[in-house]
């Protein structure tokens, strides 16, 4: 399957490079298990770590748009986020998120 990015998706991924300890891995257009489909799903970028003797994982989903992003989003990424195999989801939009969005996030 192609690498599905853009520049800003890249731009994000630098970011949590530089903020995520040594031990953890952070990687674009990750393919992680839908436990409800039982299908393998993309998320932007995956956060992995382990901390405390526990594992985690962070999908971090990227949108560069010309608007501002909707609750609609939000809800769409709380259902993704509690059918795959992570911990949190956190979304990351260039133009931002509506009022209804951040009140909803």
């Amino acid at each position: 399957m192609p690498k599905r990015t853009n520049d800003f998706q890249a731009l994000i991924k630098s970011f949590y490079d530089r903020i995520v300890p040594d031990s953890g891995k952070v990687t674009e257009s990750k393919m992680v298990y839908d436990k409800d489909a039982e299908v393998l799903r993309e998320v932007d970028i995956l956060v992995e770590y382990r901390y405390a003797h526990h594992d985690f994982k962070i999908a971090i989903e990227c949108r560069d748009r010309a608007r501002k992003d909707t609750v609609e989003w939000i809800d769409s990424l709380i259902g993704k986020a509690k059918s795959l195999s992570v911990n949190k989801v956190v979304a990351v939009s260039k133009e931002g998120f509506t009022e209804t969005a951040r009140t909803k996030a």
